[in-house]
Parts: C-alpha cells; sequence; structure tokens
C-alpha cells in the first residue's frame, strides 16, 4: 500500500502543501480517529462520574476586630491584636497551621472518618497500587505492609495532613477579614469542619488570653503572700526597736538636745564658781594682818564669820573652813552637772540611734506597704479581667451545607 504524496514542486522549485491529498489520509483513517475520540470521552467521563468522588466546598468567614471595648478602666494583662499586615498574615499561617487543624481532627474525632484516613478504607484491588509495589519487589525496594497497625500519632499526623490539604486559609485583600474553605465529600461535613475551624480558632485566643491571665493572677497572689509577709515583719520590727530601745519622738530628742546645752552652760557657770572659789582659797592663805583678813572677809561675804568669833584667829580660822566647805560644795555641784551631762549624752546618743533605726525600719516598713497595696490592686484588677476575656476575632458568616454542584472531584485510585 503506497502513501500519497501530500506535497508537489510548484513552478518556481517551492514545495507546496497538498491539502487535498492530506485530507483524503485523515478521512481514510476516521474511524481510528473516531475510536479514539471515543475512548477518551469514556475514560474521562468514567473518571468524573465514576472513579472520582465530587467534593463540595463550605467556607467561613472572621474578621479581626479592631475595637477597642474597655468595659473597665484597668490595664490588661494581655492586649489586643494590632491589625498590621505582619499581624494579619501571622493570623492566616495560625489558621492554616497543624496546630489548629489538630485540635480540629480531636474536636470532630476525624481519625474515625474514612474520608481523612485511608487506614479506615477498604483498599480493596487497587491495580496501580499493585504495580508500584511489583516494581518495588523487583528492585528491591521494601514495601510496607498496610494491613499493619499503625501508630496512634502517625495516623493523626496523616489525618491532619489530608484535612490541611482540603482547606485553604486567604484574607479577602483590603480588609480585615478571613476566608477558610474547606472541601469535603459530604457538604454538611465540610461545613462543619469549616465552623469547627472558625469556632476553635476562636475560643483559642480567648483559651490563651484566659491562661496567661489566669498565670498573672497565680502570680500576683504569691507575690502579694510574700509582700504581706515582709510588710508584718518589717512592723513587727519597727514595735521591737522602740519597745526595746524605749524611743522618744524626734521632738523629745530635741527637747534633750536643748537640755544638754542648758547643762553644758550650768556647768560653765559651775567651773568658773570652782576657780573664783579656788582663787579666793589662794589669795586667804596669803593673807596674814589682821586688817587684810577683815577687808577680804568683809568683801567676799564672810564678814559675819569673823564678827561671831571671840578672837581674831579663831575667826579666821573658821572663815578659812568655811572658803573650804564651799569650795568642795562647788566642786561637788561641777561634778554632778558632769555625771549628768555624761548620762544624759549617753542617752541623746542612744536613743539617736534607735530613732535612725526606727526610721529606716519605717522608710522600710512604708516601702513594703506600697508595694503591697500596689501589688494588691493589681491582682485585684487581674482577677476581675478573668471573666472579661474576649477574641480578637469573631465570626461574621457561618459555613453552610454548599447546594451548588461539586467545586471540584478527587480520584479514587
Amino acid at each position: 500500500m503506497s502513501t500519497p504524496k501530500t506535497s508537489f514542486a510548484a513552478d518556481d522549485g517551492q514545495e507546496v502543501l497538498d491539502l487535498g491529498a492530506i485530507f483524503a489520509i485523515i478521512w481514510r483513517g476516521r474511524w481510528v480517529i473516531a475510536a479514539c475520540v471515543l475512548i477518551g470521552l469514556i475514560i474521562g467521563i468514567w473518571r468524573a462520574y465514576i472513579a472520582a468522588t465530587p467534593l463540595y466546598g463550605a467556607e467561613v468567614q472572621l474578621v479581626l476586630d479592631t475595637r477597642d471595648e474597655k468595659v473597665v478602666d484597668i490595664e490588661s494583662v494581655v492586649s489586643s491584636l494590632s491589625a498590621t499586615d505582619e499581624v494579619i498574615r501571622t493570623e492566616v499561617h495560625i489558621l492554616g497551621g497543624r496546630e489548629l487543624a489538630g485540635q480540629v481532627v480531636d474536636r470532630l474525632n476525624l481519625i474515625s472518618d474514612p474520608e481523612f484516613n485511608m487506614m479506615l478504607r477498604d483498599p480493596g484491588f487497587n491495580p496501580v497500587q499493585a504495580l508500584k509495589d511489583m516494581i518495588k519487589r523487583i528492585l528491591g525496594m521494601q514495601v510496607y505492609d498496610t494491613t499493619l497497625t499503625p501508630d496512634p500519632a502517625f495516623v493523626r499526623e496523616k489525618v491532619i495532613q489530608t484535612l490541611l490539604a482540603n482547606t485553604r486559609v486567604v484574607n479577602i485583600p483590603d480588609t480585615y477579614i478571613f476566608s477558610i474553605w474547606v472541601l469535603s465529600e459530604n457538604p454538611f461535613k465540610a461545613a462543619d469542619i469549616a465552623n469547627a475551624f472558625a469556632d476553635t480558632y476562636v475560643e483559642n485566643q480567648v483559651a490563651v488570653k484566659l491562661n496567661v491571665t489566669e498565670q498573672a493572677t497565680g502570680w500576683l497572689a504569691e507575690r502579694v503572700t510574700e509582700l504581706r509577709s515582709q510588710l508584718e515583719a518589717n512592723e513587727r520590727r519597727v514595735a521591737d526597736i522602740r519597745a526595746q530601745a524605749d524611743v522618744t519622738s524626734p521632738a523629745q530628742l530635741i527637747g534633750l538636745e536643748n537640755r544638754l546645752i542648758s547643762l553644758r552652760s550650768a556647768l560653765a557657770e559651775r567651773a568658773a564658781e570652782v576657780a573664783e572659789q579656788q582663787a579666793r582659797q589662794t589669795e586667804f592663805t596669803t593673807l596674814q594682818t589682821v586688817e587684810d583678813q577683815r577687808l577680804a572677809a568683809r568683801r567676799n561675804g564672810y564678814g559675819a564669820i569673823l564678827a561671831r568669833a571671840d578672837n581674831p584667829q579663831d575667826g579666821w580660822r573658821s572663815v578659812l573652813a568655811q572658803l573650804t566647805r564651799d569650795l568642795r560644795e562647788a566642786e561637788a555641784k561641777e561634778q554632778a552637772i558632769r555625771r549628768s551631762m555624761a548620762d544624759l549624752e549617753i542617752t541623746i546618743a542612744t536613743q539617736s540611734d534607735a530613732l535612725t533605726e526606727v526610721v529606716q525600719a519605717e522608710r522600710d516598713a512604708e516601702a513594703s506597704r506600697l508595694l503591697f497595696e500596689n501589688f494588691q490592686n493589681r491582682l485585684r484588677e487581674t482577677s476581675m479581667q478573668i471573666g472579661l476575656q474576649r477574641a480578637d476575632s469573631r465570626v461574621i458568616s457561618r459555613a453552610f451545607p454548599p447546594t451548588a454542584p461539586p467545586c471540584r472531584t478527587r480520584a479514587k485510585f
């Protein structure tokens, strides 16, 4: 059977396609072409309506709430999320993350769902998998036995992967809205999973704030207990110092210092009096004549003693004896003032040291009191926040079972 020529040479020597010959070739092979088209059509219909499973998509929408609502005017332990591009991108990754997907798997028990846990499906005879296993055996590769009981952690991880493969999270441009799309073979299941994603995400935001607030409350309660003990110890220390040292007030201490000043003035006067008495005694002992003795006695107030005497010698001896007694009395008064001054100086020094210690202890107690009251007030504020925590996001459109045709299909093999 010869092949017809599909081209011929023109007058100018160039080769020209013969469309008639080409059409004749196609016409002769029309049944082969029709058979190929029919086979392709049959395969496509088989994969679309028999071998593939229809998937339904459900969408839930959340919005990042940027409003700062305050029920009471107290500082929050955990601040709200700021509406920046970085925060929005971060929240998109959290919504599409493995941790949130794992919580949804546990919440809806998707491990028991054959759609997401392929281990629960009836394997049947899979020619494609059988061919892969045969090739692996020929190449000496390990073939895993799918009939063995897998590790629960491994199964859960595979279910999470399957769920994430059927989930899409996007941020609607120029808005604070997040859209979560979930695909499933069952439209009701798709809506339940999408709503579970949104509910779990919102609950996690509240749970994180509540957990941080409870931790802060516990820490503050411990600090308040410690500060209360420290405050009581400082107050006891102040009372003990006052009791042991019999501490006076600052005003009384000033009175003691003024008294010491008065004693110093009195001591100076007594010292001058003693010096005068000593000088007088020295002067009297040098007098020899009766006339000088009489003049000195009268000048210094001892004339009455001479007048009472029977003779001048006895009178003068009485004057000298009285002079000695006056000198000793003046010296005794001087020593008494000195002892009083020494005792008062010791008292002032002791009271001053004790008062300084009391003042320092009172400052410590006051500082402890202020710190204790500050922490106690913060503890009250933080305890009030436990019941006021709210999520930074809220659902604005819940997912409902889709009624539209399947958005796409999944091949069974």
